[in-house]
């Protein structure tokens, strides 16, 4: 899936807060709705670039706009994922 609009300016964005941004990613299992779900390495103050719900038949879903970083390690979306992976990317801005 490309790279929206969006996305790009999110990665600019942590490029342009004067410190270096690694981009990371990691698959979790999915959840229910608003509730946690871990994601090993991403901590607040990072920022999302792209969570993509991945079913196992179908397409991807972009959950980027449903998605936030609640704390170290702990992402939540406000849509259910439950049985299927999430792939989250994330500009990891400690370098």
């Amino acid at each position: 899936m490309p790279e929206s609009t969006v996305q790009r300016l999110r990665r600019l964005a942590a490029r342009a807060a004067g410190r270096p941004a690694l981009e990371r990613q990691f698959v979790a299992a999915g959840a229910g709705a608003n509730a946690d779900i871990t994601v090993t390495g991403i901590r607040g103050g990072d920022i999302l670039i792209q969570v993509l719900e991945l079913p196992a038949s179908g397409a991807a879903v972009d959950r980027t706009a449903a998605a936030t970083i609640q704390a170290a390690n702990t992402i939540r979306i406000s849509a259910a994922t439950t049985g299927n992976q999430v792939l989250v990317r994330w500009a990891d801005l400690r370098g």
